[in-house]
């Protein structure tokens, strides 16, 4: 094991484990239903440690692979919850413990999710900072717009 290798593993393991806790309220929560439940199912951890990267790979290609990807170019299986990036995270945390990875492959692995997290907050951001220049804007609009007193004393409700 090479130990820049196993250091930029644990480096994007780190950020994975961060951003997922950023994207929470912005993903779809897992349910049984969804492959990352099923591929986790199908696809047991190996007792014998040596065939733990052939896991580790399967799994990481069946959910995050580049061809794994929506038509906006979002990977399909990113979701929250125990069932999505939670199950992932411990996942990724016990096959650290359990050693047997190709760590500069499975590094490579990781900085795909790390990419796609950083996407996620990007656009999220863009739609929030669009949503809240919107609103901002119409309520400048809105209160450039005072209503005006007609000479009976009554309120108009008409503007300008």
């Amino acid at each position: 094991m090479s130990p820049s290798s196993y250091n930029d593993y644990l480096a994007q393991l780190k950020l994975v484990k961060s951003l997922a806790g950023c994207l929470l309220l912005t993903l779809p929560i897992a349910t049984k239903n969804n492959k990352i439940f099923e591929v986790f199912e199908n696809i047991p951890v190996p007792t014998d440690g040596s065939a733990h990267w052939k896991t580790f790979n399967c799994r990481f290609d069946i959910l995050f692979g580049e061809d794994v990807r929506d038509l906006q170019g979002r990977l399909l299986h990113v979701k929250r919850g125990e069932l999505g990036m939670d199950l992932i995270i411990i996942y990724l945390e016990e096959a650290t413990v359990a050693g047997f990875l190709l760590w500069d492959l499975a590094a490579k692995k990781l900085e795909r999710l790390v990419t796609e997290f950083e996407v996620l907050m990007y656009v999220i951001h863009e739609a929030f900072v669009d949503s809240t220049t919107y609103l901002l804007s119409y309520r400048a609009e809105a209160q450039a717009k005072k209503p005006t007193v007609s000479f009976k004393g009554q309120v108009s409700v008409c503007y300008g």
